[in-house]
C-alpha cells in the first residue's frame, strides 16, 4: 500500500471495517501512509435501517476527516442466484467501477471469514482454486484489491474495537440462520471448533496448500493459453485444445473464462458449464454452432463456437431499431455497438456529396448487394463468406439512402456509390470497443 496514490476502505460500518478504517487512519496520522485515505459505503437498501447505517458511516468519517462516498445499489435476486450472491456481485461492480490506476481498495475480511469461505466452497464442491479461499490481493477495476486482515481473528478485532471504545453497526441479519454463511458461522464452525480446537489453523494451512496447487494449475493454464490464444482475447482456438487431456482442457478453459469474467464483472462459469464445454462443445462437428449461457442480468455470459474458435461475450440486445444519421457528425449507436462516422479517404470511397442524410438499418432478411464489377448477391451469403459469426450478422449497420443500400458498415460499398475524386471521397469508420462477439472489421474490399 505504500506506493498507492489513494487507499479506499470498503466501509460497511460493521466492527471489522470500522477497525480497519481506524488502523489505517492511525497509520496516516503517524505518516506511515503517504496515500490519501477514503471510505466507500455501498447501500443495498435491503433493510429498514440501511439509511441510518449510511448516515452513521458518514458521520464517523466526518469525525476522522476521511472523505466519504456512498453508492446506493438496491438488490433484487434473480432466478438461480441467492440474495447474498446478488448483493456481493453488486458490491464488487461498484468497487471495480470506483478504482483508477494507483488506487487500492481494502476489505476488512479476516481469518474467521477465510475459514467460513473455505467451508462454504467445500460444501459447493470447489476445487483447489476455491479451497484456497479469498486471495490477499487481486486486480480490481483500474486498481488493486487487498485484504490486509486475513491473518487476524474476529476475536482480535473485537478486542481492538472494545479497548478503544469504537462505535460500530450491529447488523441483526448476521444472526439469521436461514443464510448459509450465518449457519456456518453461528452453528457449524463453533461445534467443530469445540471438538477440534485447532480447526482455524488447520483450515488455514489447507487453504495455503490449496493455493499452492492452484498456482501450479494457473501456471500450466498460462502455458496452454499462450498456445491457444487468439488476437481477440474473447476467442480461443479449438484445434489447440483438442490434443490436451480433458482435465487439462478444463483447467485452461476455467483459467481463460475466469480471467475474462473478472475483468468484465460477469458471472464466473460453474463447473457444469466447463464440463459441457469439454464433453459437448469441443468435440462438436466443425459446422455445429453450440451455445452455452450462464449468469443473469448484467452478469450474463454467452459462449459460442464458430469456425474452430470459441467466442465469449455478453448477450446482444434483442431487436434493433433503424436510426437516422446526419453524416455531418458522428452517430452513437445503442450499446455495445459504438459509433459511426465518416472520414476522408485517399483512394476510392463513398461519394460524400450524395450521403448527407442516411438511415442506419439492420438485417431483416432478403437484402441484396451489388458490388462494382460483381453480380448481385444475397447479403447473407456475403457475410457468411467473410467469416462473420451468424449471431452478429443481424447487427451489422446497413447504411441506406432512401430505400437504396449504400454501404454495409465498414465492410463494403455498393455499386453506384463509389467516388475516386479526392475532394469528394470518404469512408465509414465504425468504432466498437465494447463489441467483443467476433467482429474484426474491414473484411471485404
Amino acid at each position: 500500500m505504500r506506493q498507492a496514490s489513494r487507499i479506499v476502505v470498503a466501509f460497511s460500518g460493521g466492527v471489522d471495517s470500522t477497525v480497519l478504517l481506524h488502523l489505517l487512519h492511525a497509520a496516516r496520522q503517524q505518516n506511515l501512509l503517504i496515500a490519501t485515505l477514503h471510505a466507500l459505503h455501498v447501500n443495498h437498501a435491503m433493510q429498514a435501517p440501511a439509511d441510518q447505517w449510511e448516515q452513521h458511516c458518514r458521520e464517523l468519517c466526518r469525525g476522522l476527516d476521511v472523505p466519504f462516498r456512498a453508492v446506493r445499489t438496491p438488490v433484487i435476486a434473480t432466478a438461480g442466484e441467492s440474495l447474498e450472491e446478488t448483493a456481493r456481485n453488486a458490491r464488487h461492480r461498484v468497487f471495480a467501477s470506483s478504482l483508477e490506476a494507483g488506487d487500492v481498495l481494502v476489505l476488512a475480511q479476516h481469518g474467521n471469514d477465510q475459514v467460513e469461505t473455505v467451508f462454504f466452497r467445500l460444501l459447493r464442491g470447489s476445487g483447489a482454486r476455491g479451497l484456497a479461499g479469498m486471495p490477499r490481493s487481486r486486480s480490481c477495476g483500474g486498481g488493486l484489491l487487498l485484504r490486509p486482515l486475513l491473518g487476524a481473528s474476529r476475536a482480535e478485532l473485537l478486542d481492538y474495537a472494545r479497548s478503544r471504545e469504537l462505535a460500530w453497526i450491529e447488523d441483526g441479519s448476521n444472526e439469521d440462520q436461514r443464510f448459509d454463511r450465518n449457519f456456518l458461522r453461528g452453528t457449524v464452525l463453533p461445534l467443530l471448533s469445540g471438538r477440534w480446537p485447532g480447526l482455524t489453523d488447520t483450515v488455514m494451512r489447507s487453504s495455503r496448500l490449496s493455493g499452492e496447487a492452484a498456482q501450479l494449475l494457473d501456471e500450466l493454464a498460462g502455458i496452454d493459453l499462450g498456445a491457444a490464444a487468439c488476437v481477440n482475447p474473447h476467442q480461443l482456438c479449438i484445434d489447440t485444445l483438442l490434443p490436451l487431456s480433458e482435465a487439462r482442457q478444463r483447467n485452461l478453459l476455467r483459467f481463460w473464462l475466469q480471467g475474462l469474467c473478472a475483468a468484465k464483472c460477469w458471472s464466473a462459469p460453474p463447473h457444469q458449464v466447463l464440463q459441457r464445454l469439454v464433453t459437448e462443445v469441443l468435440p462438436a462437428a466443425p459446422d455445429a454452432e453450440p451455445l452455452l449461457t450462464w449468469g443473469s442480468g448484467s452478469s450474463a455470459v454467452e459462449l459460442r463456437r464458430h469456425r474452430n474458435r470459441l467466442h465469449v461475450f455478453a448477450p446482444l440486445p434483442a431487436g434493433m431499431e433503424s436510426v437516422p444519421w446526419d453524416t455531418a457528425s458522428g452517430l452513437a449507436l445503442p450499446q455495445p455497438f459504438g459509433t459511426l462516422e465518416l472520414q476522408g479517404s485517399a483512394g476510392k470511397g463513398l461519394a460524400r456529396d450524395r450521403i448527407a442524410q442516411l438511415q442506419v438499418r439492420f438485417r431483416s432478411g432478403g437484402e441484396l448487394v451489388k458490388i462494382a464489377g460483381r453480380p448481385t448477391r444475397p447479403l447473407k451469403k456475403i457475410l457468411q463468406e467473410a467469416g462473420l459469426p451468424p449471431w452478429l450478422r443481424d447487427y451489422i449497420p446497413l447504411l441506406y439512402a432512401g430505400d437504396e443500400l449504400v454501404a454495409v458498415a465498414d465492410l463494403l460499398i455498393c455499386d453506384g456509390w463509389l467516388s475516386s475524386s479526392p475532394e469528394n471521397t470518404c469512408r465509414v469508420v465504425w468504432r466498437h470497443p465494447d463489441l467483443d462477439c467476433g467482429y474484426e472489421g474491414h473484411l471485404l474490399i
